[in-house]
């Protein structure tokens, strides 16, 4: 919002220093829509291969800037948000029919699991497309898309 309101507002790269460290970094800065971005090493698709048991599959993701500068940015930020798209066929997230089983989750930056994937819910198991109720309804998952094509 300081770089908005300043001399500096077209979006792009800058130099900024949130946890005021003296060691500035990059981040990728859109005055449009208000945001700051954090890239990280898989930005595109990542095939996923068959495997066996709950979450025999994992992706470390290397941010472009140190923990304590994203930390920083978040503590001074009043939004936060990370997109983390899941593609699949006969791949769901969890099963509610016979139990409670949870096949899928993410990692947060103290080390615990994760199981929901949209908003900041952490009781709400579900996916983005839940809150408008444009899920492709399956026998798999009916809170994400896990059929569709």
């Amino acid at each position: 919002e300081d770089l908005k309101n300043s001399p500096y507002n077209k979006t792009g790269l800058y130099w900024l220093d949130p946890d005021g460290s003296g060691s500035p970094v990059q981040f990728f800065c859109d005055m449009e829509k208000g945001f700051t971005e954090i890239g990280h090493d898989h930005e595109g698709p990542h095939k996923v291969i068959w495997c066996k048991g709950d979450g025999c599959f994992s992706l470390k993701l290397e941010y472009s800037v140190p923990d304590t500068q994203v930390a920083a940015l978040i503590a001074m930020s009043e939004y936060c948000e990370q997109d983390i798209l899941f593609q699949c066929k006969m791949a769901p997230l969890k099963n509610t029919v016979f139990g409670k089983f949870f096949y899928g989750w993410w990692v947060d930056h103290n080390g615990e699991k994760k199981f929901y994937f949209d908003g900041d819910n952490s009781d709400d198991h579900v996916c983005g497309c839940q809150k408008d109720n444009s899920c492709t309804q399956s026998s798999f998952n009916s809170t994400c898309h896990c059929d569709s094509r």
